[in-house]
């Protein structure tokens, strides 16, 4: 290999010499694969001859060659396909006798290409999403349920290549519910839950959508939509009864964070919390919670609620399959 490296060292000094310009011009797209991957190859040059012959090297012990042929001027160009069996760092040569000297004698015209080859299995190669899909525990994209009902939860089924952290979030209606980091290892495919709590939002009648964001690998698809729809429906016939206990009804609080209590029920599973300016209008804030207590965080205090206002809240309870078993009366408090 060395002699004929020398070789084409010598005569691309004579091509350099003689004041011609390098016709040649080769490429390799991508310029680092993995082993058994396709590496695509350019060859050109603009011949000074009506018929003459491109060789190219691949540097793995294989060569090829391209013939040009046409009316002076033209340019020769072909693209060739290769895959590399084993792992290295790989020069592509392509040479030529196309180009003449002032004289009129043929000279070696000669460029050159880099390959990384990378030898990985496809459990060890970069994670790729090849595929996205969402559905509700009906295993359809939509969905029907009625106001402030808990455990809605939606399911994202993803198909895969390789290895590697998957990092994005659940989002409703433009807002961000919760963020996803999970490595995914390879194995083809996964289901991925929308967390048990929080849960999707019911707070709020009418319809609302939700997606799997995916940020981390990027890839190039789209993130499909989920649709649930909120009825205005809510059942309290035969409810247990909630007796809210701190703070007192028509209290004054001060415009801090505030702990708000209730006596639990042994049906309880889960309770929600919601607050509201008017008694029938959107909650200001809700939360679920499977205590007796909601300790209200200061972002949402400052975010949701302003000092010298009033407010309601009530309490109320879900058993383990979601149902709604109890409810308290609203209670009123002022925020100073």
């Amino acid at each position: 290999m060395k002699p004929i490296l020398s070789i084409i060292g010598f005569f691309m000094v004579l091509l350099l010499s003689a004041g011609v310009t390098s016709a040649m011009n080769v490429t390799a797209v991508p310029s680092s694969v993995l082993v058994g991957e396709n590496v695509s190859v350019n060859v050109s040059t603009s011949p000074d001859l009506a018929s003459c012959t491109i060789n190219v090297d691949f540097d793995d012990g294989t060569t090829t060659f391209v013939n040009c042929a046409g009316t002076v001027p033209y340019v020769c160009t072909n693209n060739l396909n290769h895959i590399y069996s084993t792992s290295g760092n790989y020069t592509i040569t392509a040479s030529s006798d196309c180009v003449l000297s002032p004289t009129g004698a043929p000279l070696l015209d000669v460029d050159t290409a880099s390959v990384t080859v990378t030898f990985a299995t496809p459990a060890t190669s970069e994670l790729t999403i090849t595929r996205l899909q969402l559905s509700f525990d009906n295993g359809r994209a939509e969905t029907t349920v009625n106001r402030n009902q808990p455990g809605l939860r939606a399911n994202a089924d993803l198909r895969f290549d390789g290895s590697g952290l998957l990092k994005g979030y659940w989002e409703v209606d433009g807002r961000v519910l919760s963020q996803v980091n999970q490595h995914l290892t390879y194995g083809k495919s996964i289901r991925l839950t929308s967390p048990a709590v929080p849960f999707l939002p019911t707070f709020v009648e009418g319809s609302h959508r939700v997606r799997l964001v995916i940020t981390n690998p990027v890839n190039n698809i789209s993130f499909p939509e989920a649709i649930y729809y909120v009825t205005s429906e809510e059942s309290t016939a035969g409810l247990a009864p909630l007796r809210t206990a701190e703070p007192r009804n028509h209290a004054d609080l001060a415009f801090v964070p505030q702990s708000f209590r209730w006596e639990g029920t042994t049906r309880a599973a889960m309770y929600l919390v919601e607050f509201f300016e008017r008694e029938g209008e959107v909650p200001v804030a809700a939360a679920y919670t499977k205590g007796t207590a909601y300790d209200l965080p200061e972002a949402i205090l400052t975010e949701s609620f302003d000092s010298g206002k009033a407010y309601m809240w009530w309490v109320k309870s879900y058993d383990a399959e979601g149902n709604l078993v109890g409810a308290s009366e609203l209670a009123h408090f002022i925020f100073q």
